[in-house]
């Protein structure tokens, strides 16, 4: 058994679908322990860091993020046992925008943009569960101890950067202030968002990103976006790359 913090960040309105989803998949998992946190209306990193903030004095185990466009399976609840032996899984859910591409990504390896920090999406979803380099944060389930240890690292990294800014140059106390400011887990920043963000400090920290591509979301637009739509797309030979920076 877990403790298990369900974490939805809500723009202005909210599908009951979304909940309706959340809480028969729940229903499937009832040896775990759910608790619910919620933000309303805010930037969506802000409301991230502040679901983890409010779940840590919970003590739970694992934060699973399910965004409010989101609709889960019933077996989303897997991710959860998972997450507790290999620390950061996500489920699948596809762009609502054509070409439709699947939420998994890898850096970019092309000679010309090495160095770049820049992702192609994952075009051939893996039959089982398998590493990516990053991921978007509509379904996927973290072990507390992955915000933690981002935490720890921040501290000791960030205060000493924005230490030694100061020591260097006192009128860049501003920018001193912003690194020292800024968070461990969820920023938006250089065209990155948050989810790309929070990826890349997990594997900096030495976590791994996996993807059980079992747990088969649809995502809310004018219809539910699901594979079928990439998959046709794809048979079409329609897919064309694009870069996710």
């Amino acid at each position: 058994m877990a403790k298990v913090a369900l974490c939805t960040p809500h723009g202005d309105r909210s599908s009951p679908g979304v909940n309706r989803a959340l809480l028969q998949m729940q229903g499937q998992y009832l040896q775990h322990d759910f608790v619910y946190i919620e933000v309303d209306s805010m930037i969506i990193g802000k409301a991230r860091n502040m679901m983890v903030e409010t779940a840590i004095p919970q003590n739970v185990d694992v934060v699973m993020m399910i965004d409010d466009d989101v609709l889960v399976p019933l077996n989303a609840g897997e991710l959860i046992a998972q997450a507790l032996s290999l620390d950061i899984v996500t489920g699948v859910y596809y762009n609502r925008r054509m070409p439709y591409t699947p939420q998994i990504y890898e850096l970019a390896k092309e000679p010309e943009y090495e160095g770049t920090g820049l992702y192609w999406p994952i075009i051939d979803v893996p039959k089982e569960i398998s590493e990516v380099d990053a991921c978007g944060f509509g379904c996927i389930a973290i072990k507390m101890n992955v915000f933690k240890e981002l935490q720890r690292i921040h501290e000791a990294r960030f205060k000493d950067a924005a230490r030694d800014i100061r020591e260097a140059d006192p009128s860049l106390e501003m920018i001193a202030r912003l690194v020292e400011n800024m968070s461990p887990w969820f920023e938006f920043l250089n065209r990155k968002g948050e989810d790309m963000y929070f990826c890349e400090r997990a594997r900096e920290a030495g976590f791994h990103i996996w993807v059980d591509p079992s747990v088969q979301c649809e995502h809310i637009s004018m219809i539910p976006i699901t594979w079928e739509h990439f998959e046709y797309l794809k048979a079409q030979k329609s897919i064309v790359k694009e870069i996710v920076s």
